[in-house]
């Protein structure tokens, strides 16, 4: 079993892996078929840890029949849930499984699904664009909705206990599935932009999603350029965190070239006072869309130094 800093050090390298892929919405043929999953089969690795897996699980959205896993941790009483929401790309039940652990070892039961149109669920896949992004970004915000549902209506699970928990593209859906679904009690939003989708476009054009290309001049220019900004917005997530009604920790990197963090800051400590949020805003000045530090290009160790004690606190434990 991983324990310790060391393991937990090591659990986040396949944390960084994906998060690399960052917010991209670059345009790519949109896909009418399912791409094929990987083997869904615990590993060997998986079984050395005293959890119960469950795969595959079915539950339904709409007309679409999504598939997942659920991690339980051994428990003699119910216990409070997390479903992992997808970044960009075909994500599937077999990615993020070492973050899946750690908050399964932390007490957390865990549903990680095959997003609409990859792996074995239902679905066509489409990458986000401006155009498209308010009514994509909406149906994924009903799949999470569904997700919660369905991790609530498990044996063992506290419905009253169940939350949000991914990263970059995820934090624009997280807030849109929160606000309308009254079964969502909580939100880990990791390098999270809280702009809109065109003005992400054009951070990441501008930096070309490369934190070595990243200056403090540099930043300073794409900040009064985003001030100034009229191109398309698409789907804008001010509405939805204004509507959020939960406690919600944002884990953002200074040093990001995917999302502008300085302004994503901004929008969240203003809605934070105006409407009196229980929100947590945590920066690391160096920490990159991978939340590596940039200097020493080591894996921040971010789920021990504020997530897992900041779901401990919401928790009451």
């Amino acid at each position: 079993m991983v324990s310790g800093r060391t393991g937990i050090l090591s659990i986040l390298i396949s944390f960084c892996l994906v998060a690399a892929a960052g917010c991209s919405t670059a345009p790519v043929a949109e896909t009418s078929t399912p791409t094929p999953a990987p083997t869904a089969s615990p590993t060997p690795e998986e079984e050395l840890f005293d959890y119960e897996i469950i795969d595959p699980v079915e539950f339904q959205s709409g007309d679409l029949t999504l598939v997942g896993r659920i991690y339980m941790p051994i428990s003699d009483g119910p216990v409070p849930g997390v479903v992992m929401v997808h970044g960009s790309g075909r994500r599937t039940r077999d990615e993020s499984l070492r973050l899946a652990k750690l908050l399964v070892e932390a007490g957390f039961a865990v549903l990680r699904y095959d997003k609409r149109g990859a792996g074995d669920s239902d679905g066509i896949y489409s990458d986000l664009l401006p155009g498209n992004s308010e009514a994509l970004l909406n149906r994924l915000a009903d799949d999470v909705i569904a997700a919660v549902e369905f991790l609530g209506q498990q044996e063992n699970i506290d419905a009253e206990r169940i939350g949000l928990f991914g990263n970059s593209q995820a934090g624009w859906i997280m807030p849109l599935a929160a606000a309308r679904s009254d079964q969502i009690h909580f939100a880990v939003l990791l390098v999270s932009p809280a702009v809109s989708v065109g003005e992400e476009n054009f951070y990441s054009a501008k930096t070309f999603e490369n934190p070595e290309r990243l200056t403090d001049e540099l930043l300073d220019e794409i900040s009064a350029d985003l001030l100034e900004y009229s191109g398309r917005r698409g789907f804008d997530p001010r509405e939805s965190i204004e509507a959020m009604n939960i406690p919600a920790l944002w884990v953002l990197g200074g040093w990001d070239a995917s999302i502008p963090t300085r302004e994503t800051v901004a929008i969240l400590e203003e809605i934070k006072q105006e409407f009196d949020k229980p929100f947590v805003i945590h920066v690391y000045p160096l920490g990159t869309h991978s939340l590596m530090n940039f200097e020493t290009m080591e894996q921040i160790d971010f789920m021990s130094e504020v997530v897992l004690d900041w779901l401990a606190e919401i928790d009451g434990n």
